[in-house]
């Protein structure tokens, strides 16, 4: 349930009924509270606050809404914030986006105020402040996604009251103007603190302290009175706020064989990830994990690094999209597609990617006759492994017909559906690309050069191969591999990292698969192309993360 509490000062009634009127319809309303401050004595705004907010907290009400009397929110909004709030459990606070009656931004999340922030602002030259204005009220984040911030306006301030009786309610030492950014500073310390645009209120912002020597003087008093309390130059909790890091959740784990490996994919992410810009943790998801899928919301971002499903074939990505949370890789389309290797390698065949023949056998089916067929129309040797695993897990490479029946319920053993491919003899190369809005970026390619049978798991993980990167291929081969992969890139609807695998025979070009979630081991292809490239892992993926 919803308290609602309005502080009210000679307000225009008209509009006060407009809003009432609109709040009377919220569905998850319990009480409004209006304190008129226009009755002496005037109480301020803060302790005029805290008489309900006191109330929400003895009668147990979950959730409280400050609120001033002239702005314009549709009943609607406030019971799909009422619906985030329930979803999100560490956030304690949120503010939607604020405009003026024209449409144009207020920017009201701001970073905690410096002296020079707050006295700057008013008496110096709009001209020499402003970069650092621009700068404390984030206007370079365009305002266009949820933010974690420090200092979010106490014209709607949507809270959970277990983190306002928390944060102690409103410091009554203040009359007016800083009482929301030290309630919001001292909530921030335990809690969520969100900025969400994805609801917009119409605020008709006076300004009182711009045309009045007496708000102004206000204000003034008011503010130091905060920076006495916090710190006027040295206030080390103001500069760790300020910093602003992401939340990176780097989702490993996952279902398949391939478990563990990408588990080591995420302690590769961990350690590249740059430790100023972002504050990263491994989140480990087996199964159906409600509760670990429901820690996600709690994140700006997730690094998905999952290696099979639920990671790689979509499904996570439609839980992540259905929350609103952005995320590293590819969308569900592109994943669910490029996870089955059959049904994508044959899709692009029709873009005039070139592949090898392959047989598709689904759990089920007769296999009757498959030996005959496989000798007949892929030849030995030949590879059976599953459609939708990796790492080789599962693979088998046949070189006799006696060899076909075991290797494909080996192959079984990972999926619902195997397929058969012709043994393709040439140089095997692998591409890594990514793209932002901006810019494409195509890493040197590496040639795979294997101690053992094929590319399997041993050769992979434990050093049996020779990963030689630039790939000793000429330069005008390696820059069709790479311009086929940015075509792949752009034929699926990619996003972040993908790898296309490859054998080049005389001058064709072979697709083997695309892997949208490519391993980030010590050992991997990716990690030794970005180095190859002359970039740093950290430098990729905040690049990744900061285009989403």
């Amino acid at each position: 349930m919803l308290n609602i509490s309005i502080v009210l000062y000679h307000p225009d009634s008209e509009q006060l009924q407009v809003l009432l009127d609109e709040l009377q319809q919220v569905q998850c309303l319990n009480r409004i509270y209006l304190i008129d401050n226009s009755i002496p004595p005037n109480l301020g705004y803060g302790r005029a606050h805290n008489l309900a907010l006191r109330e929400s907290i003895e009668d147990g009400i979950d959730y409280h809404l400050v609120i001033n009397a002239d702005i314009e929110v549709k009943h609607e909004d406030i019971d799909y914030l009422h619906a985030y709030m329930e979803h999100h459990p560490r956030v304690g606070q949120v503010m939607p986006k604020v405009v003026y009656p024209n449409g144009e931004t207020q920017y009201l999340a701001k970073l905690l105020p410096t002296p020079l922030d707050v006295f700057g602002r008013r008496f110096l030259p709009e001209a020499w402040m402003r970069r650092r204005n621009e700068r404390y009220e984030l206007r370079h984040t365009g305002y266009n996604r949820p933010m974690d911030v420090p200092y979010l306006s106490g014209c709607f301030m949507f809270l959970r009251t277990k983190a306002a009786e928390q944060a102690g309610l409103f410091d009554e030492r203040y009359f007016m103007y800083p009482e929301d950014i030290d309630l919001t500073r001292t909530i921030h310390r335990h809690w969520r603190t969100m900025f969400l645009p994805d609801v917009t209120v119409v605020h008709h912002h006076a300004k009182g302290s711009y045309h009045s020597l007496k708000l102004l003087w206000i204000h003034m008093v008011n503010m130091c009175r905060y920076f006495n309390k916090w710190g006027w130059f040295v206030d080390s909790e103001r500069k760790k706020m300020n910093n602003m890091k992401k939340k990176i959740a780097i989702v490993a784990g996952g279902d398949s064989s391939e478990h563990d490996v990408s588990l080591r994919s995420a302690a590769g992410i961990l350690s590249f990830l740059d430790k100023d810009r972002y504050d990263a943790e491994i989140v480990e998801l087996r199964g159906s994990d409600i509760q670990t899928l429901s820690r996600l919301v709690d994140y700006d971002y997730a690094y998905i690094t999952i290696h099979g499903t639920p990671g790689e074939n979509g499904l996570l990505q439609g839980y992540l999209e259905m929350m609103h949370i952005p995320y590293s890789c590819c969308g569900v389309l592109a994943a669910a597609l490029t996870f089955n290797k059959y049904a994508c390698n044959h899709y692009l065949q029709g873009f005039g990617v070139k592949i090898g023949r392959s047989i598709l056998l689904r759990k089920g089916d007769s296999l009757d006759g498959i030996e005959a067929r496989v000798e007949k129309e892929l030849g030995f040797p030949c590879f059976i492994k599953s459609n939708v695993g990796g790492s080789s897990f599962g693979c088998t490479k046949v070189k006799s017909i006696e060899n076909v029946l075991p290797a494909i319920e080996r192959a079984f053993e990972e999926g619902d559906e195997v397929i058969c491919e012709e043994y393709l003899k040439g140089t095997e190369v692998t591409s890594g690309v990514y793209k932002t809005a901006t810019k494409a970026v195509a890493f040197p390619i590496t040639e795979v050069v294997t101690k053992r049978e094929f590319f399997d798991y041993e050769a992979k993980y434990n050093g049996q191969v020779d990963e030689i990167t630039p790939a000793r291929v000429p330069d005008a081969m390696r820059d069709r591999v790479q311009a086929q992969t940015l075509k792949i890139y752009d034929i699926l609807g990619c996003h972040g990292i993908i790898r296309a695998d490859y054998v080049l025979i005389g001058d064709d070009i072979y697709l083997l698969e695309v892997n949208t979630t490519p391993g980030m081991t010590a050992t991997s292809f990716i990690p030794q192309q970005v180095r190859a490239a002359g970039l740093t892992m950290s430098e990729v993926l905040s690049d990744i993360i900061e285009n989403v």
